[in-house]
């Protein structure tokens, strides 16, 4: 039924370039690293720019996706990827057409492969081995964006081929569900964006006793929907066409497995939607939601399960890339947090093989447009897996509305642990409690500083414009009894990652106007410095604050008095 045509598989060249060692590049101008672990105020080779001693190869410079290079051309081509420089092309799927990617690479870098959309969002899924880089087949008939990277310091070299097969009919998400034994698993809920290619497609689920079943296919009326027993051969019932659609109602005399079998003439090709009904107990819906009334700094461990539940809300997380939303059976918690809000921790941790699990926040539980997190696979930590879901989201007092779920269409038993974390704010820097420091005798000072609990009360006011009063800062409050010149500045801390900084000095306790301000020291060191201020005596203030509020971490201020 589906013709396959395999096309243009190219190796790559056996040399490798080696350049100089240089850290990871930083995104220009935004006051954040690309990497949230990255030290911020390291200056590292330029992203446009190859480090010396990696040569371009023949389709550079296709640096950004309005450089990019048609894929076509890469295949012929020995590639190299150099640190801290990007390779983008782009690829169009035909009607009828599915393509993949493979990139293979002589291991000397750290090569990643993404495809983007038009807005630069990851598009398509990759599978990583050994040396090879296979994306998902991409069966949409859309253009597409491929970027290479390299984050190590050496240069790699690469190869890019495409596969192509011709679909004669698109599979759906759920193929190969052709038999009673390959059905897929599937909950109440919609089931959209589905295929028949001539084959017939099986779907099993199970229901209560005395329960009505009700099973509707939005397509053709050349399909025919049946439901049968738990051997998978046996009809109970036969759906009947209504306003267009296949509707069939059932009620059940047992509790068990049932299968949904979708079938037609085998030179039909077309889509359809499935919609199943059915009768369950417990929290599957906003109405059934348990509550869980919060208490700050203690954790709520619940005991839950979605086996059995329907699919009754899709998060935007959960899915392969190319796929629509999930389709697994969830769970509904009502969070509700007291006055003053704080941090929401939560985790759910799989207690059944294969089960895979989701978590979503919403404020509003029917609307995914509220959806304030979303997570799939957490990767690790205490007695997490890595398929495991974990957040965190800084709320206010209100109700919140946390779905357990699970990844495509995988159920199970869970177990959802609940913290609202909750920390009394530093006070924060003010005339009166900003901490008061003294110059020693030879003039220089280096004061350690942690901001990720400081007050946001200062703000810059002749540098760092986007900042405005978003930053958390410590201010230093000294006092001159003799002119002297000032060089201040935000230095690297064995305590922890440093953050983007802004000082600012002003004069007197609480700053009656600002006298210099620095924001970064270069276009992609976040630090600050400000040089050679010359200062009458009297009293000054220092600020070391964050160009965001999330700007946190630890550094250096260093302060150096000399004579003017």
């Amino acid at each position: 039924m589906r013709i396959t045509v395999i096309l243009l598989l190219i190796t790559f060249g056996a040399c490798s370039v080696t350049a100089p060692d240089g850290p990871s590049p930083l995104l220009p101008d935004s006051g954040m690293t690309d990497n949230p672990g990255a030290d911020a105020g390291v200056a590292p080779t330029d992203g446009g720019q190859n480090v010396p001693g990696c040569v371009d190869d023949s389709l550079e410079a296709n640096d950004d996706q309005g450089t990019s290079a048609p894929i076509e051309r890469a295949e012929d081509e020995e590639l190299i990827a150099c640190p801290g420089n990007e390779d983008w092309y782009w690829i169009e799927i035909g009607e009828n057409q599915r393509k993949r990617i493979i990139l293979q690479h002589d291991g000397a870098g750290d090569i990643d492969l993404q495809i983007l959309n038009n807005e630069a969002e990851f598009a398509v899924s990759v599978e990583r081995r050994g040396r090879s880089i296979t994306s998902a087949w991409i069966d949409d008939e859309t253009k597409l964006f491929v970027r290479v990277t390299n984050a190590s310091r050496r240069a790699s070299n690469y190869s890019l081929s495409v596969e192509v097969e011709m679909n004669r009919c698109r599979n759906d998400r759920y193929e190969n569900n052709n038999s009673a034994g390959g059905a897929e698993r599937i909950t109440g809920g919609e089931h959209n964006d589905l295929t028949f290619c001539g084959d017939v497609d099986y779907y099993r689920f199970s229901a209560p006793a005395d329960s009505d079943i009700r099973a509707v296919v939005d397509g053709p009326t050349e399909l025919v929907l049946e439901l049968l027993d738990d051997s998978g051969d046996r009809v109970i019932s036969t759906a009947q066409e209504r306003d267009g659609d296949q509707v069939l109602e059932h009620r059940s005399e047992r509790e068990g497995v049932y299968f949904l079998k979708v079938s037609g003439p085998e030179t039909l090709e077309t889509a359809y939607d499935l919609l199943l009904e059915r009768e369950v107990d417990g929290n599957n819906s906003c109405d059934q939601a348990e509550t869980i009334e919060l208490v700050r700094n203690e954790r709520v461990v619940i005991e839950g399960s979605t086996r059995g539940l329907n699919n009754t809300y899709e998060p935007s997380c959960g899915h392969r890339n190319n796929e629509p939303r999930s389709a697994a059976a969830d769970a509904v918690y009502a969070l509700v947090v007291p006055e003053g809000g704080g941090t929401l921790v939560a985790e759910m941790v799989s207690q059944t093989d294969g089960f895979d699990p989701v978590l979503s926040l919403r404020s509003t539980c029917a609307d995914v447009e509220t959806e304030l997190n979303c997570n799939d696979d957490h990767r690790g930590g205490e007695d997490m897996r890595r398929t495991d879901a974990r957040f965190r989201e800084q709320v206010e007092a209100g109700t919140y509305y946390l779905i357990a779920d699970g990844f495509r269409t995988t159920s199970g038993d869970f177990e959802l642990r609940v913290t609202l974390a909750y920390e009394e704010p530093d006070p924060g820097p003010t005339c009166d409690t900003a901490q008061r420091i003294e110059i020693p005798d030879n003039g220089r000072l280096s004061i350690p500083i942690e901001n990720e609990n400081a007050r946001r009360q200062y703000a810059p006011r002749t540098c760092a414009e986007r900042s405005r009063g978003q930053g958390r800062e410590r201010a230093f409050v000294f006092t001159l009894d003799n002119p002297s010149q000032l060089t201040a500045y935000t230095g690297f801390s064995d305590r922890g990652d440093s953050y983007d900084t802004v000082v600012y000095l002003l004069r007197g306790c609480g700053g009656l106007d600002e006298i210099a301000c620095h924001d970064d020291i270069g276009e992609e060191n976040k630090l600050s410095r400000i040089s050679d201020v010359e200062l009458a005596a009297g009293t000054y203030t220092i600020v070391a604050d964050g160009f965001y509020e999330r700007s946190v971490g630890a550094v250096n201020l260093v302060l150096e008095f000399t004579e003017p």
